[in-house]
């Protein structure tokens, strides 16, 4: 019952259009994680996380095609280029660009996420870099 009460309030704040937007982002998304085999969905927030610093956020997942548009208008060559992703939380932006042939990639990531994306990164399929480096550090 909770979900229907939840998917009317959406229709009634955001419209017809946007219930449809976010319903094809969400269902893209699922067909991502599938394709890449990974799970990279989800919150957790910054108590979970352990994170104190008033400055740090919680991790929240960005759809995967705002990341692969930002991405296509990156002006680089990337076989030349190396990508840092700071705060790569469980790598879903790691894992998109882990998709495009870049030279080489750097995920830094504060929480215990990092444990996540090493775990996402070596079961991914359909990799096209594979020159990819974790640090967990500040």
């Amino acid at each position: 019952m909770n979900k229907i009460i939840n998917i009317i309030e959406f229709v009634y704040n955001n419209g017809i259009t946007g219930f449809a937007k976010e319903s094809f982002f969400r269902l893209s998304d699922y067909c991502y994680e599938k394709y890449l085999n990974v799970d990279t969905k989800g919150m957790e927030s910054k108590e979970d996380l352990k994170l104190t610093d008033p400055d740090w956020h919680e991790y929240a997942t960005v759809f995967y095609k705002h990341i692969f548009d930002a991405l296509n208008k990156l002006p680089v060559d990337r076989s030349e280029s190396t990508l840092l992703d700071y705060g790569c939380g469980k790598g879903r932006f790691l894992i998109a660009a882990a998709t495009c042939p870049y030279k080489k990639i750097i995920g830094v990531e504060l929480s215990s996420l990092i444990d996540l994306a090493k775990k996402n990164l070596d079961r991914m399929k359909n990799k096209n870099t594979s020159l990819i480096r974790l640090e967990q550090c500040d």
